[in-house]
């Protein structure tokens, strides 16, 4: 086949069927190293055993503050399920029911009826330290009616004195 092609043909064919070579080898030679790399992973020096962690401190620790206790102070008060009065009302919480502070928030109590252990919030200030006692509540005193006195005399007030200017009406 050569042979028939010219020269510039038979230089463009060989050029061309080296290149092809050249493609080939380099693609070999890439394939090669993909699967070298891929084949040994590279050594990993075991890490080091991590040190002991130090031992906690030989102090001890303050006990726990006790939970304060709280009455409710209003008749009914609302139990809800956030710090907010859109909230959904858990259940209505009565006048000397015992709750268990949790947290605070504002104007807001996080606390925990003593009687169910459901948390909830209420408004901090319906709560007091102290039960309200039972009975009527006490009334303010009311001051007695005023006893109406005498007026004061009226002073007569002197009619004015005539006028200087003299008017004449037309008829």
């Amino acid at each position: 086949m050569l042979r028939t092609l010219s020269r510039s043909a038979v230089v463009f064919e060989l050029s061309r069927r080296a290149a092809a070579r050249t493609h080939l080898i380099f693609l070999l030679v890439l394939v090669a190293a993909v699967l070298i790399s891929c084949a040994a992973p590279p050594k990993q020096e075991p890490a080091p055993a991590p040190a002991p962690p130090p031992p906690p401190p030989k102090t001890t620790a303050p006990p726990p503050p006790a939970e304060a206790v709280l009455y409710v102070t209003s008749v009914r008060l609302n139990l809800r399920g956030c710090p907010l009065t859109k909230c959904e009302v858990l259940r209505v919480l009565t006048r000397n029911e015992k709750v268990v502070l949790v947290g605070e928030e504002g104007a807001w109590a996080r606390v925990r009826p003593v009687a169910d252990d459901k948390d909830g919030w209420v408004i901090s200030r319906f709560l007091s330290k102290n039960p309200i006692p039972a009975g009527p509540r006490p009334r303010k005193p009311v001051p007695p009616p005023a006893t109406p006195s005498a007026p004061p005399p009226q002073q007569q007030q002197p009619s004015p004195p005539p006028s200087p200017i003299e008017e004449e009406f037309v008829r």
